[in-house]
């Protein structure tokens, strides 16, 4: 027990000091009478209190430090007691300062909600009153100095360390989230103005485009008026001039679509980068970084471009056709009173009403696609929806299929270069020109595929580079740079740190390999590969997978009590289908990332590619706590690797005079090869195989006479191949899916194309993939060709 005797230096009445600050903010807080003044409020009247609050504290705990305190019940409430309370008080003020302002920022962005707002504001308002009620009930209460009260103060203060310094620091800590939500005001209500003025020029065009579609339509109703109402010869004469007077108002409709890009694009400029707090958690405040520039045209480019171009084109298209319709009636009229005539005129009356139907047919489709850009608009383009718990304008995998221009161009320059389309033309020497040029091109790649295509003459020794399994651990190729980082990060995680590693790498480039070889040589049966449709048997259980990750990755979290197993899911990008998208697929292994990493090593591999293509979408480079690269290897590694595979085949390298080869031009035809696909081992060990002719059972001729791959490509078949390049595999029904109606017009016989040529090969299950030995020359083309990066 404490003596209370001692130590009267100093005596304070802290706690009636806090009980006052508090009546007072209480009383402060009942005259606030809006939302803006409420948050206004706590950011300068709450954030004064805890000042206050501070100061009183930090001098009882100096007193307390020193010993210099008679009052052994106010130490205890003012150190022990009432910093518990406050700082949940404090959390308090800092969730209805942020759901408020998210609150208003509802209101800028959505009319018609004020009402809803003010009665959040309200109830916001009385909850902190009730909060700030039960704050000074608590310290009332702890004023208490009975007995009992006065022995467990003495036990607390004796056997308990001061908490004061954590909860001063927790306090700081909500006090600068605070400060963090209010400076973010200015930049929200900027943004959501500039997506109010994007979201207003949009439908303004939109509503130009119908306007002037129904204004085509009234103009034929008008034409079919007047021209029942021709009676004599001379009334085609003012006939003749409505009709001059409406081609007239048509040639001086201004392209809108060009005024509408440029005045989009000095808007989105607007647009920056901020960091949003979005939600809090406990002592935590959530926030979203988002490029909201970048977000907005990649936006744009996918989701809205398409069809907005349609929607031109067939604006254009019918304009084009009513002009026509109405020069033709025009010259129909001038034969007619040339001839003294009028029998002509029930056969232009049929043929305007045609015209009509025509109009009225296209109208009805331009409202119905109008009414689908403003739905989405009014769906999506809210700034507010960076709140909600889903990626922000989320662009889907298929719309990015569909648009040519994936990472290279943006809307702007695409409704730009469909314009100038319109004037472009070529004369027909330069077709035929191109026409042979692209033939040759087609023979020149066939001869480059059937150059390295399998020969079943040199099967034995082409196995020895190709065959991963047949080469065994004995033929692998230390990547030791890459493995120290994995024993790296096996130590931590088996110290108790979270662990995933992304290995990235191109085709060919050792990924499946060496995370066989890490699995075996670390965890060795407590590795488990995850793969689509398989049986897998994990803690002496057995269970199929499905397309379903989540559900698959949940069965194996059950034996995490008895195992901590090594996770692989090699070639990630192979989980998607139509039930389960890879997105979907993604999401769940991050989510099992984030909390159950500390139980699993979860080892993932994919392409680079593919690591950039979801990066652009969600946030997943940052799950993992580790990035191995394998897209290169070392010359001496790849040196090693093709000595080891050529030495176990007991044969004799000479060149095509049959001469032996030299230890020197081996190296040099190593190395030359090497250079030629970017230090990809997989890719130098395949091509030395193009170039291999096995001539008797002992001897085999080196000669690298590859005639390589021509670019005959044309837009369909790019597309095509990019989503191989991801994917890696694909169907014509998935195809079908992707690029709907224009499957039939455009991309079967390009499909078919590919195929003939064996660009594309078929698996025995159907699927479409791309043929190995031009991956990488298929590669290098989209880089080149800036489809990919």
């Amino acid at each position: 027990m404490l003596d209370t005797t001692q130590n009267d230096v100093l005596d304070l009445d802290a706690t009636n000091t806090v009980l006052l600050k508090v009546k007072n903010y209480i009383q402060s807080l009942h005259s606030i009478a809006s939302s803006d003044k409420l948050v206004k409020y706590i950011q300068s009247d709450f954030t004064s209190l805890c000042t206050t609050y501070f100061n009183i504290t930090e001098t009882v705990n100096t007193s307390f430090n020193s010993k210099e305190y008679t009052d052994i019940n106010q130490v205890y409430q003012i150190l022990y007691s009432v910093p518990e309370v406050f700082k949940d008080f404090a959390i308090l003020h800092r969730d209805i300062a942020l759901q408020l302002q998210i609150a208003t920022f509802k209101l800028l962005n959505t009319a018609g909600e004020k009402e809803k707002i003010e009665a959040h504001f309200l109830e916001s308002k009385q909850v902190l009153l009730e909060a700030a009620s039960a704050l000074e009930h608590s310290i009332l209460s702890g004023q208490n100095n009975s007995k009992a009260r006065l022995e467990k103060a003495s036990y607390a203060l004796q056997h308990y360390k001061n908490p004061w310094g954590v909860y001063k620091s927790q306090i700081e800590d909500v006090k600068l989230q605070i400060k963090q939500i209010v400076d973010n005001n200015f930049f929200m209500s900027k943004t959501i103005s500039v997506f109010k003025d994007i979201k207003q020029s949009n439908t303004a065009f939109l509503d130009q485009i119908t306007e002037d579609t129904s204004t085509l339509l009234k103009h034929t109703n008008e034409a079919i008026k007047t021209v029942k109402d021709i009676k004599t010869i001379d009334d085609i004469t003012p006939v003749i001039k409505w009709i001059d007077q409406t081609l007239l108002s048509q040639s001086k409709v201004i392209n809108i679509q060009e005024d509408y890009a440029a005045s989009i694009e000095t808007k989105i400029k607007k647009l920056s980068t901020g960091t949003v707090p979005v939600s809090t958690n406990e002592g935590l405040l959530l926030t979203k970084t988002i490029d909201f520039n970048k977000t907005v045209k990649k936006w744009f480019d996918f989701e809205i471009l398409p069809i907005l171009i349609d929607l031109i084109e067939q604006k254009i298209t019918i304009t084009t056709f009513f002009k026509h319709s109405l020069m033709n009636l025009k010259s129909g009229l001038t034969v007619e009173k040339n001839n003294n005539s009028l029998n002509a005129l029930p056969s232009q009356i049929e043929s305007l009403k045609n015209v009509h139907s025509t109009l009225n047919e296209n109208n009805t489709k331009v409202e119905k696609t109008v009414t689908s850009l403003k739905n989405t608009f009014a769906a999506d383009f809210n700034v507010t929806t960076i709140y909600l718990d889903q990626p922000f304008l989320e662009v889907t995998i298929q719309s990015s299929l569909s648009q040519m221009a994936t990472d290279h161009s943006n809307f702007f320059t695409m409704v730009k270069d469909k314009i100038y389309k319109q004037f472009n033309y070529l004369n027909t020497k330069l077709e035929q020109t191109n026409l042979f040029s692209d033939q040759n091109k087609i023979e020149d790649s066939i001869q480059c595929i059937n150059y390295r295509m399998f020969k079943e003459v040199n099967a034995n020794y082409d196995n020895l580079f190709l065959n991963k399994n047949f080469i065994g651990n004995l033929f692998l190729s230390p990547r030791q740079k890459q493995e120290a980082s994995i024993e790296n990060s096996v130590a931590q995680w088996n110290n108790g740190f979270g662990k995933a590693i992304i290995i990235t790498g191109d085709k060919l480039s050792g990924k499946s390999t060496f995370v066989d070889y890490i699995g075996q040589k670390y965890f060795g049966k407590s590795t488990v590969v995850l793969k689509k449709d398989t049986t897998i048997t994990f803690d002496g259980r057995k269970f199929k997978t499905s397309n379903n990750l989540k559900d698959t990755l949940d069965n194996i979290k059950k034996g995490f009590s008895n195992k901590k197993p090594l996770i692989v899911i090699d070639n990630l990008e192979l989980w998607d289908d139509d039930d389960f998208s890879l997105l979907d697929n993604v999401r769940a292994l991050l989510s099992f990332i984030s909390s159950e990493s500390d139980n699993a090593l979860i080892l993932v591999t994919t392409s680079r590619q593919m690591q950039q293509h979801l990066d652009n979408r969600i946030r997943f480079t940052e799950a993992f706590s580790n990035t191995i690269k394998l897209d290169k290897a070392t010359f001496e590694e790849i040196y090693k690797a093709v000595l080891l595979r050529h030495g176990a085949s007991h044969k004799t390298l000479i060149s095509k005079k049959h001469e032996p080869l030299s230890a020197k031009q081996i190296k040099q035809n190593v190395l030359k090869l090497s250079k030629k696909v970017d230090y990809n081992l997989g890719e130098v060990l395949q091509a030395w195989t193009y170039g291999t002719t096995l001539i008797d059972n002992n001897k085999v001729v080196y000669e690298d006479a590859d005639p390589g791959f021509k670019d005959f490509l044309n837009k369909e078949e790019v597309i095509i191949l990019k989503h191989l390049l991801l994917f890696n595999k694909i169907t014509e029904i998935q195809l079908k899916k992707f690029v709907g109606k224009s499957y039939e017009t455009q991309y079967k016989v390009s499909l078919k194309r590919l195929l003939s040529t064996k660009v594309l090969l078929r698996d025995n299950d159907g699927q479409l993939r791309l043929n190995p030995v031009i991956t990488k020359d298929i590669k290098q083309l989209l880089i080149y060709r800036g489809i990919l990066n």
